[in-house]
Protein backbone atom coordinates (compact mmCIF):
# COMPACT_ATOMS: atom_id res chain seq x y z
CA UNK A 1 0.00 0.00 0.00
CA UNK A 2 1.58 3.31 -1.04
CA UNK A 3 1.89 6.13 1.44
CA UNK A 4 -0.41 9.10 0.98
CA UNK A 5 1.36 12.43 1.30
CA UNK A 6 -0.67 15.39 2.49
CA UNK A 7 0.22 18.83 3.69
CA UNK A 8 -1.24 20.85 6.55
CA UNK A 9 -3.47 22.88 4.25
CA UNK A 10 -5.03 19.73 2.75
CA UNK A 11 -5.58 18.35 6.25
CA UNK A 12 -7.41 21.53 7.29
CA UNK A 13 -9.70 21.38 4.27
CA UNK A 14 -10.36 17.66 4.83
CA UNK A 15 -11.09 18.20 8.56
CA UNK A 16 -13.68 20.89 7.90
CA UNK A 17 -15.25 18.98 5.01
CA UNK A 18 -15.58 15.98 7.36
CA UNK A 19 -17.32 18.27 9.85
CA UNK A 20 -19.73 19.56 7.21
CA UNK A 21 -20.64 15.98 6.25
CA UNK A 22 -22.18 15.57 9.72
CA UNK A 23 -20.69 12.12 10.39
CA UNK A 24 -18.18 13.32 12.97
CA UNK A 25 -18.41 15.36 16.16
CA UNK A 26 -15.97 18.17 16.86
CA UNK A 27 -14.25 16.11 19.59
CA UNK A 28 -13.82 13.12 17.27
CA UNK A 29 -12.39 15.29 14.49
CA UNK A 30 -9.98 17.02 16.86
CA UNK A 31 -8.72 13.66 18.12
CA UNK A 32 -8.48 12.26 14.60
CA UNK A 33 -6.53 15.22 13.19
CA UNK A 34 -4.51 15.93 16.35
CA UNK A 35 -5.64 19.52 16.96
CA UNK A 36 -7.30 21.27 19.89
CA UNK A 37 -10.94 22.38 19.88
CA UNK A 38 -9.79 26.02 19.93
CA UNK A 39 -7.76 25.42 16.77
CA UNK A 40 -10.73 23.72 15.10
CA UNK A 41 -13.05 26.63 15.89
CA UNK A 42 -10.44 29.15 14.73
CA UNK A 43 -10.20 27.36 11.36
CA UNK A 44 -13.99 27.07 11.13
CA UNK A 45 -14.30 30.82 11.77
CA UNK A 46 -11.77 31.52 9.01
CA UNK A 47 -13.68 29.24 6.62
CA UNK A 48 -16.98 30.92 7.46
CA UNK A 49 -15.45 34.35 6.75
CA UNK A 50 -15.72 33.58 3.02
CA UNK A 51 -12.08 34.27 2.18
CA UNK A 52 -10.80 32.14 -0.71
CA UNK A 53 -7.43 31.45 0.99
CA UNK A 54 -8.78 30.65 4.47
CA UNK A 55 -6.70 27.48 4.74
CA UNK A 56 -3.30 29.10 3.98
CA UNK A 57 -0.80 29.74 6.79
CA UNK A 58 -0.58 33.35 7.86
CA UNK A 59 2.37 35.23 9.27
CA UNK A 60 2.87 35.03 13.02
CA UNK A 61 4.79 38.32 13.05
CA UNK A 62 3.45 41.21 15.03
CA UNK A 63 1.47 43.83 13.16
CA UNK A 64 2.77 46.70 15.27
CA UNK A 65 5.46 47.23 17.89
CA UNK A 66 4.26 49.48 20.73
CA UNK A 67 7.74 50.11 22.13
CA UNK A 68 9.34 50.99 18.79
CA UNK A 69 11.52 54.11 18.81
CA UNK A 70 9.49 57.05 17.45
CA UNK A 71 10.40 58.16 13.93
CA UNK A 72 11.19 61.69 15.11
CA UNK A 73 13.90 60.39 17.48
CA UNK A 74 15.29 58.10 14.77
CA UNK A 75 15.55 61.09 12.41
CA UNK A 76 17.38 63.13 15.07
CA UNK A 77 19.86 60.32 15.70
CA UNK A 78 20.54 59.89 11.98
CA UNK A 79 20.92 63.65 11.45
CA UNK A 80 23.39 63.90 14.32
CA UNK A 81 25.41 60.95 13.01
CA UNK A 82 25.56 62.55 9.56
CA UNK A 83 26.79 65.73 11.22
CA UNK A 84 29.41 63.84 13.27
CA UNK A 85 30.26 60.76 11.16
CA UNK A 86 33.05 59.51 13.47
CA UNK A 87 30.99 59.36 16.67
CA UNK A 88 29.71 56.06 17.94
CA UNK A 89 26.38 55.31 19.64
CA UNK A 90 27.54 56.13 23.19
CA UNK A 91 28.99 59.50 22.25
CA UNK A 92 25.92 60.32 20.17
CA UNK A 93 23.70 59.43 23.15
CA UNK A 94 25.74 61.67 25.46
CA UNK A 95 25.49 64.54 22.98
CA UNK A 96 21.74 64.03 22.53
CA UNK A 97 21.21 64.00 26.31
CA UNK A 98 23.19 67.24 26.63
CA UNK A 99 21.10 68.88 23.92
CA UNK A 100 17.75 67.72 25.30
CA UNK A 101 17.83 66.21 28.79
CA UNK A 102 14.04 65.94 29.17
CA UNK A 103 13.67 63.67 26.12
CA UNK A 104 13.64 59.92 26.77
CA UNK A 105 16.41 58.81 24.41
CA UNK A 106 16.87 55.14 23.47
CA UNK A 107 19.77 53.09 24.80
CA UNK A 108 23.16 53.19 23.10
CA UNK A 109 22.62 49.68 21.71
CA UNK A 110 19.34 50.82 20.11
CA UNK A 111 21.11 53.83 18.62
CA UNK A 112 23.67 51.43 17.18
CA UNK A 113 20.86 49.37 15.62
CA UNK A 114 19.31 52.54 14.17
CA UNK A 115 22.63 53.53 12.60
CA UNK A 116 23.13 50.03 11.21
CA UNK A 117 19.64 50.01 9.62
CA UNK A 118 20.33 53.44 8.08
CA UNK A 119 23.58 52.12 6.58
CA UNK A 120 25.76 54.55 8.53
CA UNK A 121 27.95 51.87 10.13
CA UNK A 122 30.71 49.97 8.37
CA UNK A 123 30.95 46.39 9.56
CA UNK A 124 34.46 45.19 10.22
CA UNK A 125 35.64 41.64 9.88
CA UNK A 126 36.05 39.84 13.16
CA UNK A 127 39.58 38.84 13.97
CA UNK A 128 40.39 35.30 14.86
CA UNK A 129 41.53 34.85 18.42
CA UNK A 130 45.20 34.08 18.80
CA UNK A 131 46.00 30.65 20.13
CA UNK A 132 47.50 30.55 23.59
CA UNK A 133 51.06 29.39 22.95
CA UNK A 134 52.53 30.40 26.29
CA UNK A 135 52.08 26.98 27.87
CA UNK A 136 53.35 23.63 26.59
CA UNK A 137 50.72 21.03 25.74
CA UNK A 138 52.14 18.58 28.25
CA UNK A 139 54.82 18.93 30.87
CA UNK A 140 58.17 17.37 30.03
CA UNK A 141 59.62 15.65 33.14
CA UNK A 142 63.02 14.65 31.75
CA UNK A 143 65.29 15.21 28.75
CA UNK A 144 64.11 13.64 25.48
CA UNK A 145 60.61 13.27 26.92
CA UNK A 146 59.01 15.60 24.37
CA UNK A 147 60.37 17.16 21.20
CA UNK A 148 58.94 20.06 19.20
CA UNK A 149 59.39 20.44 15.45
CA UNK A 150 58.81 23.64 13.50
CA UNK A 151 59.21 24.21 9.76
CA UNK A 152 60.07 27.88 9.27
CA UNK A 153 59.28 28.18 5.56
CA UNK A 154 61.79 28.35 2.76
CA UNK A 155 63.81 31.37 1.62
CA UNK A 156 66.76 32.15 -0.68
CA UNK A 157 70.18 33.30 0.42
CA UNK A 158 72.22 36.03 -1.31
CA UNK A 159 73.74 33.50 -3.66
CA UNK A 160 70.18 32.35 -4.61
CA UNK A 161 70.36 29.00 -2.87
CA UNK A 162 67.07 27.77 -1.49
CA UNK A 163 67.07 26.98 2.23
CA UNK A 164 64.33 25.06 4.08
CA UNK A 165 65.07 25.60 7.79
CA UNK A 166 63.66 23.10 10.27
CA UNK A 167 63.91 23.70 14.02
CA UNK A 168 63.81 20.83 16.50
CA UNK A 169 63.88 21.47 20.24
CA UNK A 170 63.77 19.42 23.41
CA UNK A 171 60.94 20.71 25.62
CA UNK A 172 62.68 19.83 28.90
CA UNK A 173 66.20 21.16 28.32
CA UNK A 174 65.19 23.72 25.64
CA UNK A 175 68.10 22.41 23.58
CA UNK A 176 67.66 23.64 20.00
CA UNK A 177 68.71 21.81 16.83
CA UNK A 178 68.60 23.87 13.66
CA UNK A 179 68.56 21.77 10.48
CA UNK A 180 69.12 23.51 7.15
Amino acid sequence: MPFVETCRMEERVRMLSDYVSGHWSVSDLCRRYGVSRETFYAWRKRQMSGAEDWFVDRSHGTVSCPHRTPAALVDQVIALRQRFPHMGPRKLLALLRRQSAQTSWPAASTIGDILKRAGLVETSRRRRRALDQGRPFSEARQANDEWSVDFKGWFRTRDQQRIDPLTISDSYSRFLIDVR
